[in-house]
């Protein structure tokens, strides 16, 4: 998993995530391999991430960056029912809203 940071102190860099519960499991069941989930933290690549962690200062970041991409999406909207949706997602983003924080139905 890529993990994109934005606004916080993590150098980009792979790292092996381990707990008490996944020892047990490991403990129990003796598998031949063991294989730690890893992710990948990519710093602000935000376009090749898998999830994104941010720091809540930098929010505003990303509504203009989805702003941005709904504008120009508008400006290439031929479908009603796009257009419709797209308009709806430039007005919550104008009230400086995240759009994952919105209801759309």
């Amino acid at each position: 998993m890529k993990i994109a940071t934005l606004g916080l102190d993590i150098q980009p860099g792979k790292s092996k995530y381990s707990c008490e519960c996944f020892e047990k499991l490991v403990k129990k069941f003796s598998p031949k391999k063991v294989s730690p989930y890893t992710v990948e933290f990519i710093g602000e690549d935000l376009e090749k991430a898998d999830a994104i962690v941010f720091d809540t200062n930098r929010r505003l970041d990303f509504v203009l960056l989805d702003l941005e991409k709904i504008e120009t999406r508008l400006s290439r909207a031929d479908d009603e029912r796009e257009r419709a949706l797209l308009v709806k997602a430039q007005g919550f983003l104008e009230k400086e809203h995240l759009l994952c924080d919105c209801d759309f139905s």
